[in-house]
């Protein structure tokens, strides 16, 4: 049996890894939209931009391709593909049955510095019901066509498409509600 752990503010992220990739992960969680920022040596000004500032996002879907573009403060965009049919089932929001008008999906922004491990700001927001509504559609339309046959539009799209034009062509782009931070 595996233990649980939790994760803190000024604890590591994972309990026996020290070091990450510098990245930006987005996934559907079963409590909603999980993202992970891997920044090496995050500045005060990004930590409290996480913490605190203003949160924006934009969804892109085209096809089969779903892209996120997300950022706090006056931070730069940054963006991240997401396809739940390559999350377990079991880790994954359930998006099979009702999803009742009005719902509020989840944001859960974890940011780790990348070069120690340490989570340096958890913050909870959530999407406007639309948005909400918008997430949950392409994740059905996204369960009904499987995985596998989207990395070679992706590269294609990643390679010619800038974030700030990956924003502007975005379906939705909204500054995120309520938050708490931890």
């Amino acid at each position: 049996m595996s233990e649980i752990h939790a994760i803190a503010v000024g604890q590591l992220y994972h309990p026996d890894r020290t070091e990450w990739p510098e990245t930006i992960d987005i996934n559907p969680r079963q409590s909603g939209l999980e993202i992970r920022l891997f920044i090496k040596a995050p500045t005060k000004q990004e930590i409290s931009d996480v913490r605190r500032g203003a949160h924006w996002i934009a969804l892109y879907h085209v096809d089969d391709i779903f892209m996120i573009a997300t950022k706090w403060g006056d931070g730069q965009w940054m963006d991240g593909s997401v396809d739940i049919t390559l999350v377990p089932a079991k880790q994954a929001l359930d998006v099979r049955g009702d999803y009742p008008p009005g719902t509020r999906m989840t944001v859960q922004t974890i940011l780790v510095c990348a070069d120690t491990g340490i989570v340096h700001a958890i913050r909870l927001t959530t999407l406007s019901p639309t948005a909400s509504a918008f997430v949950v559609s392409v994740f059905r339309q996204q369960l009904s066509r499987g995985s596998g046959n989207q990395d070679g539009r992706l590269r294609s799209l990643l390679a010619n498409v800038t974030t700030e034009e990956l924003v502007k062509r975005a379906t939705i782009t909204e500054r995120l509600g309520s938050s708490q931070t931890f």
